[in-house]
């Protein structure tokens, strides 16, 4: 999150999250974590850190914001995104996170199968695609002048 939480957060649970007195759902802290003071959001973002694959599987709703918040922190692997499309719509998210490697294969599996994936990282796969493709490529300008297309008269 940018900035500072609003003032009507008033759900404290930092010490009890803090000194590991309370327990609660990884759901739980997800769905409290919108009325929570920014000591609490502090806490209960590090434990979302392990439990996003649960949530991410859990669907429910729009989970951009959960990925920033472990993706900040975190290596994710790529394929964790696979069939969460819904959860996580186009926006920009995938470039301030930290993402596995897209590999060959992967941007292939991508591009074969868009609809699996989220808008995003169908870019991404577009762009490495891309980027191999041109690899090795010359300018048409140098081809241009090398081959004599446009004689001086």
């Amino acid at each position: 999150m940018s900035g500072k939480l609003s003032v009507g957060r008033d759900l404290n649970l930092h010490d009890p999250l803090r000194l590991k007195q309370a327990e609660f759902s990884a759901r739980t802290l997800w769905l409290g974590r919108v009325t929570a003071n920014e000591g609490t959001v502090e806490q209960i973002d590090k434990r979302l850190v392990d439990a996003f694959g649960d949530l991410l599987a859990a669907g429910i709703g729009d989970m951009r914001e959960l990925t920033r918040i472990v993706g900040s922190s975190k290596l994710i692997k790529f394929d964790t995104f696979r069939g969460h499309r819904a959860g996580l719509p186009v926006g920009g998210w995938a470039s301030n996170i930290k993402l596995g490697a897209m590999r060959a294969k992967v941007a292939d599996d991508v591009l074969t199968n868009p609809g699996d994936w989220p808008g995003d990282l169908v870019q991404r796969a577009v762009e490495e695609v891309e980027e191999r493709m041109s690899a090795g490529l010359k300018p048409v300008g140098e081809v241009a002048t090398a081959s004599n297309w446009f004689p001086e008269a």
